[in-house]
């Protein structure tokens, strides 16, 4: 018999999931033709029925994208399947039942979703081993400690998991109803105020790419907003479409993620990222916790975006959603 294989892959599944191997990363969304019954949309295009990845997203403007995961939380296994059959065979290109696998999840996920999961990676793939953890602790390991506090904002939820020891402290999780997504729309409204229209997903896509590639949290919001009144032009960053056409971004780039810090600007009740942590930290009651706060307070994502104008609150992968 052959001895068990000493590589695990991690397979981290969040709202907009990416599947990780060292510096390997796919965006795992996938889609379907945006017609019934397959036809192409575009005259002589040769497709297939399903797309997965960086596949699918090259070819946005012809295709209806469709996110398995929402909220955190699993709504088509069948889809999820699908996006990991695609990272074994086709990224990492490795037969599964040779290898173990871990699975990072969203804090507080239904057990029932947890036993799918495993059902899907034993049953299905037939991996040699299983593994599931809350991506808050396993991103506490990467930073070498086992206790801190872990900001874990994906695209559609953000949680603020205390850790000690390695544990997820569960009753004093303290969760927010916007993330990444919810960026991407204020965005896209307002861009709306400016002219712009984005309806379809491959639009409302281009939004997430200009938030990515121009936007930026600001170190001083109402100074900044001054200037912007002084000069209106001062903050103006130009972004090409697909068509060729050229749009003017201006204060937008940063009143974009202030809503990460004012969620009234979203209408929406509850603490801004920076007392976020803080709120954590109160619930746990652990006086052994406190004292890491500062010094060990970690995004869940490894991804961090350098900018030239960021706040104490550093715009880790926040924007990259």
């Amino acid at each position: 018999m052959e001895p068990p294989s000493q590589t695990a892959y991690l397979l981290s599944a969040g709202a907009q999931t990416r599947t990780r191997l060292e510096h390997m990363s796919c965006s795992s969304f996938w889609s379907r033709p945006a017609i019934p019954g397959n036809r192409p949309v575009v005259a002589g295009l040769k497709y297939r029925n399903l797309y997965v990845g960086g596949s699918a997203q090259a070819r946005r403007g012809i295709l209806s994208l469709s996110y398995p995961i929402r909220q955190g939380i699993v709504y088509d296994w069948k889809d999820l399947e699908t996006i990991w059959d695609h990272t074994f065979h086709h990224l990492l290109e490795v037969n599964p039942s040779e290898h173990a696998v871990i699975v990072s999840e969203a804090p507080k996920n239904p057990l029932r979703n947890r036993e799918l999961m495993l059902e899907i990676l034993f049953d299905k793939f037939g991996c040699q081993g299983a593994f599931v953890a809350i991506q808050a602790v396993l991103a506490l390991y990467t930073g070498g400690r086992t206790t801190g506090i872990v900001l874990d904002s994906g695209d559609g939820v953000s949680h603020a998991v205390p850790v000690y020891e390695g544990y997820a402290i569960h009753h004093a999780i303290s969760r927010l109803e916007y993330a990444g997504r919810a960026l991407t729309d204020y965005l896209l409204a307002l861009l709306t105020e400016r002219g712009y229209y984005f309806t379809s997903t491959a639009e409302i896509e281009i939004v997430r790419d200009i938030k990515e590639k121009l936007c930026f949290i600001s170190k001083d919001f109402v100074a900044d907003m001054r200037a912007c009144a002084k000069n209106p032009t001062s903050y103006d960053r130009t972004y090409e479409l697909p068509d060729g056409q050229v749009l003017t971004v201006g204060s937008e780039r940063f009143r974009c993620p202030e809503v990460l810090f004012r969620p009234s600007f979203l209408n929406l009740d509850g603490p801004g990222f920076q007392l976020f942590g803080q709120q954590a930290s109160d619930v746990s009651g652990g006086q052994n916790l406190r004292q890491f706060e500062f010094q060990s307070a970690f995004p869940a994502n490894k991804t961090v975006i350098p900018k030239a104008h960021t706040s104490s609150v550093q715009s880790y992968s926040l924007l990259q959603h």
